[in-house]
């Protein structure tokens, strides 16, 4: 998987017109295979779904405008998948313990 990544790299560096462009995808690749290595193929795909959200949802905090309900679906999307995940990962420990209020 990273070898394929890295060729990926490569890739769009060389076929970048500006040396920003170059700088953004390099960045972008290191970041992606920096949670591919430190998190593993679940955050990387979780990761990725985000993104293609985040840039295919038009985002706004204006209420009044005509779109902000499906940027808001996005959001509401991406919040109950960390919930959903953040509950998993407590098992069956309660999510604020008494114990811990004593000390």
């Amino acid at each position: 998987m990273a070898p394929m990544k890295i060729n990926n790299v490569a890739l769009l560096t060389a076929q970048s017109t500006t040396p920003s462009t170059a700088f953004w995808a390099l960045l972008a690749s290191v970041l992606y295979l920096f949670v591919l290595i430190r998190f593993g193929l679940v955050a990387t795909i979780l990761a990725w779904y985000v993104f293609i959200i985040f840039t295919n949802f038009p985002m706004t905090l204006q209420m009044s405008a005509w779109y902000s309900s499906i940027g808001f679906a996005g959001l509401f999307v991406i919040l109950a998948i960390t919930l959903y995940g953040f509950r998993m990962s407590l098992g069956s420990r309660p999510f604020i313990s008494a114990a811990g209020a004593e000390d």
